[in-house]
């Protein structure tokens, strides 16, 4: 089951998508010389206009999946009754905790989800 479906997108839009993505080609062109023809085996095309938004929802699925695994996040300010749980921006994520030792099973949660995703956290920026 693909993640669109599992939020809810109708499996005939799903198809369509899948469509413009299945059987593609590619070269490369450098110097006036073009490489032979290739197969994308990536799920995304460089430049396509569905791929911000399917990388955004990606993300916000792969953490809202690991805050409802009971990540507590932090408070700012005096008189706040918003919980902070998460800082990103582009393909940069920030998970708050007030204590590091709850912030260490949080992301082993998220590099587990980000695995369903073929996404990967990278363990030397963390």
């Amino acid at each position: 089951m693909s993640l669109l479906t599992r939020i809810g997108i109708p499996d005939k839009l799903v198809g369509v998508i899948r469509a413009v993505y299945d059987n593609s080609v590619s070269s490369v062109q450098a110097g006036g010389v073009q490489s032979s023809w290739f197969k994308i085996e990536l799920d995304v095309h460089q430049g396509c206009i569905l791929a911000p938004d399917s990388f955004g929802t990606s993300t916000d699925w792969m953490l809202e999946r690991t805050v409802e695994q009971g990540m507590n996040g932090v408070l700012f300010g005096q008189d706040s009754l918003q919980t902070y749980t998460s800082l990103d921006f582009a393909d940069d994520i920030s998970l708050l905790a007030e204590l590091f030792k709850l912030l260490i099973p949080a992301l082993e949660m998220m590099a587990s989800e980000a695995t369903s995703l073929e996404f990967e956290v990278n363990w030397q920026k963390t």
